[in-house]
């Protein structure tokens, strides 16, 4: 996750921009673009963020259909 500290232990990365994304999506009523686009940063470049926020949906949709070592979808 991008956050705004230097945090090096991945849990814990993950659970405070798990946090900020949850803040931003509130934020923007439920809107996931909206809410990226919030949390990339991009507030008053709305175009570029939602460039951004189309890249980072398309990865998720990718990762998604992904399997894991077990052969379990994630």
């Amino acid at each position: 996750m991008q956050i705004p500290h230097k945090i090096y232990d991945p849990d814990t990365n993950i659970l405070i921009g798990a946090k900020i994304f949850n803040e931003k999506l509130m934020m923007a009523k439920g809107d996931t673009v909206r809410a990226i686009i919030l949390y990339k940063g991009y507030g008053d470049n709305y175009a570029k963020g939602k460039i951004q926020a189309e890249k980072v949906l398309s990865l998720y949709h990718r990762l998604r259909h992904m399997e894991v070592e077990t052969n379990e979808p994630i």
